[in-house]
Order: structure tokens, then C-alpha cells, then sequence
């Protein structure tokens, strides 16, 4: 199985307070020169307080958010999708592709 990468690529905030209340992230994984992307969205609710200010924030403490909210089932399966994608792609008989492009970044 390979690593599967977390990356969190937008915040929606709440400017008077830092509120974030929506979080666009992606799961990746890469096996030689085969790539999977899978991207989500998630809303957050309000809390009562707010535990870290916006300015504090990493990216570490919001997928950390994302995984508490979907929960460590959730988690897992939408892990071992990106990992089955993944699969699917390096087994495969057949490739896309063009010989003279650069491979993703990981």
C-alpha cells in the first residue's frame, strides 16, 4: 500500500473572527510514475469557542479537524479508496499518457 498524502488547499473563513467554515483538501498517492487525486470538501459547525486563531493555524491542526470530524472508519476507507484507485492504475494493461511530460510532483 502506498502513502496516502493529505494536503489542505483552501480555507473559508469568517474575516471578524477567523471561524474557518469550510475546508477544501485532497488525498493523493503515487506508485512510480502512476498518480491518483481524490478532492473533497467539508463544512464545519460553529463552535461554542474557537481553540486556535486563524493566524496560528497549520496545516497539520486542519487535517487533523478533517479527520476528527469524518472519524478514524471514514478515514480509513477513504484512504484505502485512493489506495484501491492506485491499484487499479499500476496493475493496469493499458497506460495514458505522453512520453515527453514531466511526472507530477508528489
Amino acid at each position: 500500500m502506498a502513502t496516502v498524502n493529505w494536503e489542505v488547499s483552501d480555507l473559508k473563513r469568517e474575516v471578524a473572527d477567523g471561524f474557518v467554515y469550510q475546508v477544501d483538501f485532497s488525498l493523493s498517492a503515487s506508485e512510480g510514475d502512476q498518480f491518483v487525486r481524490g478532492d473533497a470538501r467539508l463544512t464545519f459547525p460553529r463552535p461554542e469557542t474557537l481553540e486556535v486563531d486563524y493566524e496560528n493555524l497549520t496545516q497539520e491542526i486542519v487535517i487533523g479537524w478533517i479527520k476528527a470530524e469524518r472519524g478514524s472508519e471514514r478515514v480509513a476507507a477513504m484512504e484505502k479508496q485512493i489506495n484501491d484507485e492506485l491499484a487499479l492504475k499500476v496493475g493496469s494493461v493499458q497506460k495514458s499518457g505522453v512520453p515527453w511530460a514531466v511526472a507530477p510532483a508528489e
